[in-house]
């Protein structure tokens, strides 16, 4: 099984620097975000390959590998820097690579999107690169011989009126996409305490109709005991059964009462 190692290397100042080896057999590949300088290295058997991707607002120092002194051999690494607005500035700090015709043994690939890739190698000095976009990747590649000083650059984020204004309106957009979110959440919440307060509405209402027929029903007379009748204003008294067997046996007694020989009542 093949063994990778992985080195950290942060620079913090000109005269400080941290490093951190970790030994790993599944590591393929690594990058870093920051916005101080970051190396991670990756072995290989013989053979290095780097890659760092670097998002920043600020300057980076990009390094070859042991700079001041000479690089390694049969190394690859890559600087991957992306941001959404502006552009890019590369300067030559310090710049030696082996020189051969079409840089074709050591050099130095700048590339961006929708544009030819541009190689250096030899000796520049104090050189400044700007980028077309907002995206540049750069390629390190050294072969099996002749390895030199290596290179120094610094990298700079660059923002014209245009980005500027680009980036406000963006910004702009994404704080009024939060604010209706914001709007959206506060209707929400208005809507549920407006039907919670119809709910306990209408709760009030029944509970009250309600109590409102349980008091009718105790205040409604007995059909079955009407103490009197009212007829034309005038109050009779209640017909008793006694009653009425004492108007039954007037009515039986009258209906048998003797008559006189000519047929009439005798009184």
């Amino acid at each position: 099984m093949t063994s990778y190692i992985v080195q950290w290397i942060v620079k913090i100042s000109n005269s400080t620097s941290l490093r951190a080896t970790i030994s790993s057999n599944t590591v393929t590949r690594i990058s870093a975000t920051l916005k101080i300088r970051v190396g991670v290295l990756v072995r290989k058997g013989g053979r290095s390959k780097e890659v760092i991707d670097i998002t920043t607002e600020t300057n980076v120092e990009v390094f070859s590998t042991n700079y001041p002194r000479p690089y390694p051999s049969e190394e690859d690494k890559e600087w991957r820097m992306s941001q959404e607005y502006g552009k890019w500035q590369i300067i030559l700090v310090d710049f030696q690579l082996q020189n051969s015709i079409g840089c074709s043994k050591d050099y130095l690939e700048i590339n961006e999107e929708n544009s030819q890739p541009k190689r250096l190698c030899g000796r520049k000095s104090k050189q400044s690169i700007i980028s077309v976009g907002s995206k540049v990747r750069l390629h390190f590649h050294s072969d099996d011989q002749d390895e030199a000083r290596g290179f120094r650059l610094t990298v700079k984020r660059l923002m014209d009126d245009d980005d500027m204004k680009k980036k406000s309106k963006d910004e702009a957009a994404n704080v009024s996409v939060i604010n209706r979110m914001e709007e959206s959440w506060m209707f929400r919440v208005l809507l549920g305490a407006l039907g919670c307060a119809v709910l306990v509405f209408t709760v009030l209402i029944t509970l009250l109709c309600l109590e409102m027929r349980k008091k009718r029903l105790e205040h409604r007379p007995d059909r079955f005991n009407i103490s009197s009748f009212t007829d034309g204003g005038l109050h009779w008294p209640p017909r008793t059964r006694s009653d009425s067997k004492s108007y039954g046996r007037q009515n039986s007694n009258s209906s048998t009462a003797p008559l006189t020989q000519n047929g009439r009542f005798a009184f």
